[in-house]
């Protein structure tokens, strides 16, 4: 064998880990943003739902109220009935609703992206000829680019793992 043909193995070699390192990251990230984007959909459920429950419930007693006390002047089913409006305007405005939504369609764009990424790094990039190898490694980085691209906009993840991910040999699995 000539020192051309072990240079460009030994290169071939270098870009495979290179690829796989990099399936690493994006597979690692994909999970974080997962998790993040998943807790701040409950988050926005969780507040759409208080709201409009509150909502109806001073909407039912302002309707309670304003029965029994039609005819005495009193004050308060107008005061709870101006309550509900303002709850259920804040629910509203808010979009919370859209948001959760929002967050859980990132979510399972990430996880997708981070099963597609550890599938890249678990089998393509050592069985497929190097050819091949790159055409699924640019594949993958332009679904990273679409994924983080139609991302809403939030801040950091709630919880940066501090785990550190290891690759896994070819054929073994991640429950032995």
């Amino acid at each position: 064998m000539s020192s051309v043909q072990e240079v460009s193995i030994r290169n071939e070699g270098d870009l495979r880990r290179e690829m796989a390192g990099e399936a690493t990251r994006i597979e690692h990230w994909g999970r974080v943003w997962d998790a993040s984007y998943r807790g701040l959909a409950r988050q926005w459920w969780r507040g759409n739902t208080t709201l409009v429950v509150s909502a109806a419930a001073l909407a039912a007693a302002a309707g309670a109220t304003g029965l029994g006390k039609a005819w005495s002047g009193s004050l308060w089913p107008g005061l709870l009935a101006l309550a509900a409006a303002v709850v259920s305007g804040t629910a509203g405005a808010l979009g919370a609703s859209n948001r959760a939504t929002q967050y859980n369609s990132a979510a399972a764009s990430n996880s997708g992206l981070a099963d597609a990424a550890r599938v890249f790094r678990a089998t393509v990039v050592h069985d497929l000829p190097i050819s091949e190898v790159r055409h699924q490694f640019e594949a993958l980085c332009k679904r990273r680019d679409a994924v983080v691209n139609s991302a809403p906009v939030s801040g950091k993840p709630k919880k940066l793992s501090t785990q550190q991910l290891e690759a896994r040999a070819p054929g073994s699995s991640p429950h032995s």
